[in-house]
């Protein structure tokens, strides 16, 4: 009994074992996240420069500001911001813009204010995503999260349907377009990585298995396991396949902050209401399922659309 006792202790699974399961259950095989994971286990991590701080590359939603939060002693945090993983967001767009009331009409103009109070935000057509420069030998950390929270994210700060004047203000057409675009090219920003200078972090399972991506932030920064220990938080979920579930949540209470727009944006389409973006496609079952006082009912039609807008199914 002794010499089995020995034999599983040997093979037990580490906290980083864990996170190399959980990462293989997000990224799908075949993919250069999935390559590089294995490479990873095998050979872990190149050295980050001391001092250097790494980017976070990820789109609009994932958790950028979330990560800037690390102590800034581990992740070299530094630059004109002085804050960790230099924010790098895929799903940056034209810039905000002013209104003003002109003969009865709201016109817009773009404007260079950071106050973007009582502004539309990406109201021109023509406007173009300003994709970040990404550096093939610079330490990244790739971040992704729930497809509906991500949306959610960028709605709840930037989509407006309505301005302070009472004027149509139709982004979420735009929001969606903008934000399949940015998932495009960040893929393709992906493929082009250096392997070993890259962690690959889901915002969801770092919150569930706080130990498993601990060990592997510590690794990948080459900083000490006690300083991250309880960074992502201080108790596990459960075992792996726990984790990879996904957690259950009061889908309306989130979305309930905005739920006003998204019924507003509804109505508009049942009275003929024409987005100038294509979007993620029909919205006829959203505006049905939000046409009455069902809050649960388009709350589900939303989440059901956001899950196919980022996914594609």
């Amino acid at each position: 009994r002794s010499l089995w006792v020995v034999a599983a202790a040997a093979v037990a699974a580490t906290p980083l074992d864990d996170y190399f399961e959980l990462a293989r259950r997000v990224w799908p095989r075949g993919s250069t996240a999935a390559r590089c994971l294995e490479m990873q286990q095998k050979r872990g991590w190149l050295p980050k420069p001391q001092g250097s701080n790494f980017k976070t590359l990820g789109v609009e939603g994932v958790g950028h500001h979330w990560l800037e939060t690390l102590p800034r002693q581990v992740c070299g945090g530094g630059g004109a911001r002085k804050r960790c993983g230099g924010q790098a967001s895929f799903s940056m767009c034209g810039g905000c813009c002013a209104s003003k009331t002109a003969n009865g009409r709201v016109e817009y103009a773009r404007s260079n204010s950071k106050a973007r109070r009582n502004n539309a935000w990406r109201c021109f057509p023509g406007d173009a995503p300003k994709y970040p420069p990404v550096q093939k030998s610079r330490h990244a950390v790739v971040l992704v999260r729930d497809a509906s929270s991500t949306l959610e994210s960028i709605l709840r700060r930037f989509w407006k349907f309505e301005d302070k004047d009472g004027a149509r203000v139709d982004t979420l057409a735009r929001e969606e377009t903008m934000l399949g675009k940015a998932l495009a090219r960040l893929e393709k920003e992906i493929a082009g990585l250096d392997c070993r200078r890259t962690l690959f972090l889901s915002h969801d399972h770092a919150r569930r298995a706080p130990r498993a991506h601990a060990a592997a932030l510590a690794s990948f920064l080459g900083a000490p396991d006690h300083r991250l220990a309880t960074f992502f938080g201080k108790r596990d979920v459960g075992n792996v396949s726990d984790v990879s579930h996904r957690e259950p949540a009061d889908c309306v209470a989130r979305v309930k902050p905005w739920l006003p727009r998204l019924r507003a944006y509804a109505a508009w389409l049942e009275k003929g209401g024409s987005p100038r973006d294509a979007g993620c496609g029909d919205a006829r079952k959203l505006a049905a399922a939000c046409a009455g006082r069902d809050d649960a009912a388009c709350v589900d039609a939303w989440r059901a659309r956001a899950t196919a807008c980022v996914t594609g199914r």
